[in-house]
């Protein structure tokens, strides 16, 4: 008796690892800011004081995902500083530390 197994196929964005580069520009938006590294693009919205959402994408768009973020980004207050290759967006509940030349986040509490 043979089985057949079904074939499944990863989406555009899927989980596997791969590098995104470091990131070549930014720029700050009403929600947040958004830039392109050396393979793709990047979106960092904040949804609300404590919720931050952040999309990566090597294609010009970002595909939904309906299980992350649920909720439509509230107007909310926010600080960006550059410095060190770094990037800190702050609210009045979370800090986010975005590394510039390796593509990471830290965040902590305010």
């Amino acid at each position: 008796m043979t089985s057949k197994s079904a074939i499944s196929y990863p989406s555009r964005n899927s989980s596997q690892h791969l590098g995104f580069g470091s990131i070549q520009e930014w720029k700050q938006t009403e929600i947040g800011l958004e830039g392109k590294s050396e393979v793709g693009r990047f979106r960092i919205s904040v949804y609300q004081g404590g919720i931050i959402r952040i999309q990566a994408s090597r294609y010009d768009s970002f595909e939904s995902n309906p299980y992350s973020v649920i909720s439509e980004p509230d107007k909310v207050n926010f600080n960006l500083e550059e410095g060190d290759n770094k990037l800190y967006l702050t609210t009045s509940l979370i800090r986010l530390k975005v590394d510039l030349d390796k593509f990471t986040f830290s965040f902590f509490l305010t």
